[in-house]
């Protein structure tokens, strides 16, 4: 039972990491971090055409990253959970602290090799 649920758990960061897996879906996430934005909203803040906006958008509703809500005649996307949010943002400080240092040494490579 406890191989089942570690290879559960495991499928599921494999899903979670594939919804980061796009630089179009991180920049949808930012973008919805400020607020609801329809569908075309967010396709124009991002520079992509409207149906490769819905088909991203599906994927991450499946995945429970958004949710579709509506107002009047429009339909909004928000964060489905800000824990996504948070997530991303934490792995995007290790990775420019890794790069960062990863320059740093470089520079004192190329100055002190």
């Amino acid at each position: 039972m406890q191989r089942l649920d570690h290879d559960h758990r495991c499928e599921l960061l494999g899903e979670f990491f594939r919804l980061f897996a796009s630089a179009v879906r991180v920049k949808m996430f930012c973008c919805l971090k400020e607020g609801p934005l329809t569908v075309s909203q967010i396709a124009a803040r991002v520079g992509i055409a409207l149906p490769n906006a819905s088909q991203h958008l599906r994927i991450m509703r499946h995945l429970g990253a958004v949710r579709c809500i509506r107002m009047g005649n429009r339909s909004y996307y928000q964060l489905g959970d800000k824990r996504f949010m948070q997530a991303a943002e934490l792995i995007a400080q290790v990775l420019e602290q890794r790069e960062a240092s990863q320059s740093g040494f470089v520079t004192r490579r190329a100055v002190h090799g």
